[in-house]
């Protein structure tokens, strides 16, 4: 069950994101007790750019807890950076 709440949040937080397959863009959950810990990265296919966040959540609501970080990030700049990435990969 914890596995499948990280793959939860780990989703929902690319979803968020809206990141293709092209994008350079990573999650990692882990479940700490009752809770999951997020890490996210998104960046230029060069590593001149990122965005780099992390989020707390309860882990009973994975889902939301992806969801938010995507938020966090979009508000640093990763959807300004990602739309870049996937335009160099075109």
């Amino acid at each position: 069950e914890a596995t499948f709440a990280c793959l939860q949040a780990e989703r929902a937080a690319i979803r968020g994101l809206q990141a293709s397959c092209y994008a350079p863009v990573g999650v990692l959950a882990q479940r700490v007790a009752e809770s999951l810990h997020l890490r996210g990265f998104a960046g230029l296919p060069d590593g001149s750019e990122w965005v780099l966040d992390e989020h707390a959540a309860p882990a009973d609501r994975p889902e939301d807890a992806g969801r938010a970080l995507a938020e966090r990030m979009r508000a640093g700049g990763a959807g300004e950076l990602l739309r870049a990435a996937e335009a160099m990969a075109a």
